[in-house]
This record gives C-alpha cells, sequence and structure tokens, in this order.
C-alpha cells in the first residue's frame, strides 16, 4: 500500500545517502592503488585489476540504486493515484443513493431540501 511504498522509498533514499557518505572511503583505496602502482610495487597488475574491480562495482552499485529509486518513486505515485480513485470511488457510491433516490418529498419542505441536495451534486461534480 501506500504507506508501504513510502517507507521503501525513504529507505532506499537513505541507503543512498550511505553510498554517497561511503564514496570517499572508496576513492582514498583506489588513490592509494594509484600510488602502489605508481610506485612499481610488485603486484602492480593485481592491484591494477582490484583497483579496476572496484571502480567498476561502485559504479555499478550507484545505476542500481539509481534504477530502483526510480521505480520506487513510480511505485509511490501509483500507490497515491490507486489511494485518490479509491476515495473518488467512494464519494461516488455515496452520492449513487441521492442519485437514484426515486423521493420527490411529500411536503415543500421536503422537496425544496431534495433540489438543494440535487443542486449541491450538481455543483460538486461540476
Amino acid at each position: 500500500g501506500l504507506t508501504g511504498a513510502i517507507a521503501a522509498h525513504k529507505s532506499h533514499q537513505n541507503f543512498d545517502v550511505a553510498i554517497t557518505a561511503h564514496t570517499p572511503l572508496v576513492d582514498g583505496v583506489r588513490a592509494f592503488g594509484q600510488v602502489l602502482i605508481d610506485e612499481g610495487h610488485v603486484e602492480s597488475a593485481l592491484v591494477r585489476s582490484k583497483c579496476n574491480e572496484l571502480e567498476g562495482a561502485l559504479t555499478s552499485l550507484k545505476g542500481s540504486s539509481e534504477t530502483r529509486l526510480k521505480l520506487l518513486e513510480d511505485a509511490e505515485k501509483a500507490e497515491r493515484l490507486y489511494a485518490d480513485v479509491e476515495d473518488v470511488d467512494q464519494w461516488i457510491s455515496g452520492q449513487q443513493a441521492a442519485v437514484s433516490s426515486g423521493e420527490y418529498g411529500a411536503e415543500k419542505a421536503q422537496t425544496e431540501s431534495l433540489l438543494s441536495r440535487h443542486h449541491d451534486l450538481l455543483q460538486a461534480v461540476i
């Protein structure tokens, strides 16, 4: 429902904040790896491979997170629409009785009251 969609969206926004907060740490590891490579470390090829792997993993994580965020935003919008449709459907159902009533009023006051309710309904619809 709507509450679940809002909660999932908010939770994912917090996840995105965590990714952003950890990006400098990942950048620092990659920079240190580059220093090792530049200094001719014995395992330079492995360090380069691991740095590339780390960069690819971060790029993939950010891309997947962005896609999921978009899906969650869409889900929240859809749930809001469903809630609005349900509200309108309930309102229409409530008005159905007034519209389909065969009552005309036995007295002038009662007839004027029914006419007033009919007029109010027309104004609400228009």
